[in-house]
């Protein structure tokens, strides 16, 4: 192959005279000097780009999407909550039943039962009749007074209260508790100074603090049902 301007030998190929810099061309077929292909493109699959999502962000707008949980939903009660309100009811009547007797044996085989309603007003009759606190007698009726009127004021308010029945039912339990405290330790002192004489707690007693106790485990079964119900509805 030779320069067709300056005759001068060139390779097989050759663009460019390297002498006179003139281009070569030929209209023999081998010799045509023919642009160089494009690139051939890779013969890989295309496919569509996909658009990744976070999991986590897709929970949270469900979440956000779901309707709020009604407020009157979670402030409803069940039957359970109506059913400790019952007991406190049937509580507070345990008041006009035995709660304290005594008794004498060379009187009478009898025992001399007092309710409790009797005994918060005579309780409160013996401490006015002296207001004296240096006596055992008047400082143990002030006592006894206090408690047994702590007990029905805190039965009336778990009652009446919507809320707060397990704290004042709890609270009436208690002060009935002591007031049993102190007739098992009357009795006892009784028994040391005097056998003849019993003192004991009569059933209306006892039944008003069962009945208390109740109340209050039926009040916390109330608030975790409520919990459970208000959950499952947040899920659907």
């Amino acid at each position: 192959m030779v320069c067709k301007n300056c005759g001068r030998p060139l390779n097989q190929g050759s663009i460019y005279c390297p002498g006179c810099g003139a281009l070569q061309t030929n209209a023999d077929s081998e010799n045509t000097i023919t642009p160089a292909a494009p690139p051939p493109r890779n013969n890989y699959p295309q496919f569509p780009q996909q658009v990744y999502q976070n999991p986590f962000q897709q929970n949270n707008m469900q979440y956000a999407q779901q309707p709020p949980v009604p407020a009157s939903f979670s402030k409803s009660r069940t039957v359970l909550f109506w059913i400790g309100k019952l007991a406190v009811f049937i509580a507070i009547i345990c008041f006009l039943l035995p709660f304290y007797s005594g008794s004498i044996a060379f009187l009478s085989d009898k025992s001399n039962s007092i309710t409790g309603l009797e005994m918060l007003q005579k309780s409160w009759e013996a401490y006015n009749d002296t207001k004296d606190l240096s006596s055992n007698v008047s400082k143990g009726a002030l006592i006894v007074a206090i408690t047994l009127t702590a007990a029905i004021g805190f039965e009336v308010l778990a009652l009446l209260t919507p809320t707060g029945t397990s704290l004042f039912s709890f609270l009436s339990a208690a002060a009935h508790g002591l007031f049993a405290a102190m007739v098992y330790a009357s009795n006892q002192k009784a028994e040391e100074s005097y056998d003849y004489i019993e003192i004991k707690m009569e059933y209306g007693l006892l039944l008003a603090i069962i009945l208390l106790v109740a109340s209050i485990f039926m009040m916390a079964a109330d608030r975790s049902a409520r919990k459970k119900q208000t959950k499952l509805m947040r899920q659907y």
